[in-house]
C-alpha cells in the first residue's frame, strides 16, 4: 500500500503552479464571507472536485490553521538558525523576520484578513532569548516583555496593513529599532 496523502501547506506545494492554482481558486471562495460553507460547496465554487479540495486542506475550518502552522514551521527554522550564531545582533534578527514577512506576505495575508494577527505575537516571541539578552532583562520578567511584543506587533501590523511592502522596509527596521532601544532604557529602570 502506497503511502497516504497529507493535506497542507508546504514549501514544495505552494512552488507548484498547479497547486497554487487551485489554492487561490480556493481562497477566493473562502473569502467571500461564507463561514458556514460546506467542503462540497466550496469545491464546487472554486471549480475544483471534492477529493482536490481534501489535498489541500482537511476542512474549510482547517485552512486558516494550516497557513499558521506553514508559517511558524518556516519561521521557527530561520530564527533557530540565527540563535544559534554567538553574535547575531537582535537588528539582524528583525532584519531576517521583516525580509520573511515580505517573501511570505501571501501567506500571511491569509491569516491577518480573517484577523489572525496572534502569529505575529508568535513570532516576536521566539526572538524571545536573544531580546531578554539585548535588554538585559531578568528571565523572569514575561509580563514587562509582553507589553514590548504588543507594542513590535502594532508596528508589523500597520506594514501588514499596507501590504509588506518592501518599500517600507527600512522605515519599519528603524521604529522597530527604536522601539527595542526604548524599552531596553525603560524596562532596565524596571528590572
Amino acid at each position: 500500500m502506497g503511502k497516504k496523502y497529507k493535506p497542507g501547506i508546504t514549501e514544495k506545494r505552494l512552488n507548484n503552479r498547479r497547486f497554487r492554482k487551485t489554492e487561490e481558486a480556493i481562497l477566493r471562495v473562502f473569502f467571500e464571507g461564507d463561514i458556514f460553507i460546506g467542503i462540497k460547496d466550496m469545491a464546487r465554487k472554486a471549480g475544483v472536485a471534492r477529493s482536490t479540495f481534501y489535498h489541500h486542506h482537511r476542512t474549510v475550518r482547517e485552512i486558516v490553521p494550516d497557513y499558521k502552522r506553514y508559517i511558524m514551521r518556516k519561521y521557527s527554522v530561520l530564527i533557530r538558525r540565527q540563535l544559534r550564531q554567538k553574535k547575531v545582533s537582535v537588528r539582524k534578527i528583525y532584519g531576517e523576520t521583516l525580509f520573511f514577512l515580505i517573501h511570505n506576505r501571501r501567506e500571511l495575508e491569509v491569516l491577518i484578513k480573517v484577523g489572525e494577527i496572534s502569529i505575529l505575537r508568535e513570532m516576536v516571541a521566539q526572538n524571545k532569548p536573544k531580546l531578554i539578552d539585548y535588554m538585559r532583562l531578568s528571565r523572569n520578567k514575561d509580563r514587562i516583555f509582553r507589553v514590548y511584543t504588543s507594542e513590535i506587533v502594532e508596528i508589523l501590523c500597520e506594514w501588514g496593513e499596507k501590504g509588506f511592502c518592501e518599500d517600507g522596509i527600512k522605515m519599519v527596521l528603524s521604529d522597530v529599532m527604536f522601539l527595542t532601544d526604548t524599552a531596553k532604557v525603560r524596562l532596565s529602570g524596571l528590572t
